[in-house]
């Protein structure tokens, strides 16, 4: 098994709302071990693990943890005025649901429509601009249709022109987007290109980006946080936990990428170089 398999493996074990069920059936079979009579060690066990996840899932929906740990990264690129000139539009794949796509057949099935709103708007302010979208299919077991599919259905249905937009739909994560993006792409030295992705994504995809030898502008979208204060008493204690495992998934995948030597810092920023030797 290659990156992409072990991540996918790793982040079902391991993604917090996930761990969180693991830990409570793990409690729940050690509270029942060892019959019904007296407090087997293995009770006791359980009994202190029920306790420990109890604390986390308090932490998790009652505290903004999430909201603070998504804030530095939604806050480290911020938007550019729009340049005068642009050769190209890259748009990144990510939260297009083509297993219901699959069953549906509808397009509008995104819950990062704003990266897709502004590839639309930036299509028509630059309509030279060459547009590309990058999504292949992010499951373990790749269904029938990929990201692009769906992209290109919502599109259609949003009106704009889908034969000047590339669609690249091998990708299955951000180090293969912007890869397989820019072999596709063939972007000159000296031109000036866009790069569509959440807020929240921008910092792990620019660092692959400058990585491998890509000038790009950051255009950051679907923000998620607010520029100060945070969001309590919660009123939706779910959508804490949701934002504290969206927020965990990048800082997770920035030292990933980083231990992997898919990005060259830590934490990248717009301040960081382009490679002088890109990696293709």
């Amino acid at each position: 098994m290659g990156f992409f398999e072990w991540s996918k493996i790793f982040w079902a074990l391991f993604s917090p709302d996930n761990l969180l069920v693991w830990l409570l059936v793990i409690a729940a079979g050690l509270s029942f071990a060892g019959g019904t009579r007296g407090q087997s060690v293995y009770r006791l066990y359980g009994v202190a693990l029920l306790r420990i996840v109890a604390g986390l899932f308090l932490l998790f929906t009652l505290l903004p943890v999430g909201e603070a740990l998504e804030r530095p990264l939604e806050n480290r690129f911020a938007r550019a005025a729009y340049p005068e000139h642009i050769d190209g539009i890259l748009v990144l794949g990510g939260g297009e649901n083509t297993t219901l796509f699959a069953a549906r057949g509808t397009g509008a099935q995104s819950f990062q429509e704003g990266k897709l709103i502004a590839a639309s708007e930036l299509a028509r302010r630059y309509p030279q601009a060459k547009l590309v979208f990058s999504g292949g299919a992010g499951l373990l077991f790749r269904g029938q249709y990929s990201e692009a599919d769906v992209v290109r259905a919502i599109f259609t249905q949003m009106g704009m022109d889908v034969s000047r937009v590339e669609f690249e739909n091998q990708s299955r994560n951000t180090w293969e987007n912007l890869v397989f993006s820019k072999t596709l792409a063939k972007p000159k030295p000296g031109e000036t290109w866009l790069l569509i992705t959440p807020a929240l994504h921008m910092p792990r995809t620019k660092g692959i980006a400058d990585k491998i030898g890509w000038a790009m502008i950051a255009w950051p979208t679907d923000y998620i946080t607010t520029t100060a204060g945070f969001g309590w008493p919660p009123y939706d204690v779910f959508d804490n936990i949701e934002q504290f495992d969206g927020a965990l998934h990048e800082w997770v995948g920035l030292a990933a990428y980083k231990l992997t030597g898919k990005i060259a810092v830590w934490f990248p920023s717009s301040r960081d170089p382009v490679s002088s030797t890109p990696a293709d």
